[in-house]
């Protein structure tokens, strides 16, 4: 995929990982609060007598990172190598929003347009693909690309190449 944003040789855009830090910081903490009242409302109904809360938040992480792995399976072999990299660089961010699960069809459509219109486009072809995954496939594919863009030791496309299994185009 071409992008007119400026990338290094490893195909990582020039802005610094420090900006993308604090504005992912400053997004966070806008949210927070209200993310974190549904955590702790979540936590205390599931919470009670020996059943504690740092008992119960393990509990869920691991159900969740065993649900987000299961359907990382799902998701092999789905997206060719240029669509994988719209998708990386539709938003080229180390963290999307917390609710971007919730909506990814939505957040892409917003994030390519106007690309996603015309019928013979990359973005076009993925949104396509995007609809037919269930949303835990969704979350799987949100929580991928989110560790794409964290991890150091691959450029976020050779990680999402790796991790689901894809062919060169």
């Amino acid at each position: 995929m071409q992008t007119t944003l400026p990338m290094n040789e490893r195909g990582i855009l020039f802005r610094s990982a420090r900006h993308h830090t604090h504005y992912e910081l400053d997004r966070w903490s806008e949210k927070s609060a209200v993310i974190q009242d549904f955590l702790n409302d979540e936590i205390d109904k599931r919470a009670h007598d020996s059943f504690k809360e740092e008992m119960v938040t393990e509990i869920c992480l691991a159900r969740y990172f065993f649900l987000i792995n299961g359907a990382k399976d799902d998701l092999f072999d789905r997206f060719t190598e240029a669509e994988l990299a719209h998708l990386l660089y539709c938003r080229a961010h180390p963290s999307w929003d917390a609710y971007a699960p919730l909506n990814l069809e939505e957040l892409f459509i917003e994030l390519s347009l106007p690309d996603h219109e015309d019928e013979s486009s990359t973005a076009h072809e993925v949104l396509h693909k995007l609809r037919e995954l269930c949303p835990r496939q969704q979350d799987a594919l949100v929580d991928l690309i989110e560790c794409a863009w964290r991890q150091r030791a691959l450029s976020p496309l050779e990680y999402l190449k790796d991790r689901l299994n894809n062919v060169i185009d």
